[in-house]
């Protein structure tokens, strides 16, 4: 029996280490990219962080290079308490300048697990060399939180 459950914990720690790694997984940034990162407060195995949170964004283009966009998408999944929640897409030039902004819908609510995707199809021509960055955001009481940020190079 000790046997089976010392099993059952090795493969509990290798599943979190491949989840981790996963998240954590620089990924090259281009107009065809995906990206995910973790955030928010760690559950804590064998010494390992697991973030609370994830988000993913993707950035697609016309033929797979370039600036000419036809869909974009960002996605999270929490763990946790969260509050009246959306993301935002926003494009910024090789500057830094915001040059176009889309505001998400709003999901209104109280959630200890929360997910939500929202995107646009349809083309666009975005900046050279500049970024599409996605924005997870809650309203709270008395403020607006943001929660994470992620971020595509465009080339």
């Amino acid at each position: 029996m000790g046997g089976k459950l010392r099993w059952g914990r090795r493969i509990g720690v290798l599943a979190a280490a491949v989840a981790i790694a996963a998240v954590s997984a620089g990924q090259p940034a281009s107009a065809n990219a995906k990206r995910t990162q973790g955030f928010g407060p760690c559950y804590v195995a064998k010494g390992i962080c697991l973030p609370r949170g994830t988000m993913t964004l993707e950035t697609r283009s016309l033929g797979g290079h370039g600036n000419r966009l036809v869909s974009v998408d960002a996605n999270f999944t929490y763990f946790g308490q969260i509050h009246n929640l959306w993301i935002d897409h926003d494009f910024y030039d090789s500057d830094g300048k915001r040059v176009y902004h889309i505001q998400g819908p709003k999901k209104f609510g109280d959630f200890s697990v929360a997910g939500q995707a929202w995107g646009f199809r349809g083309y666009y021509s975005a900046p050279r060399f500049g970024q599409h960055c996605a924005t997870l955001f809650s309203q709270e009481r008395d403020y607006v939180k943001t929660w994470k940020t992620v971020c595509n190079s465009i080339r």
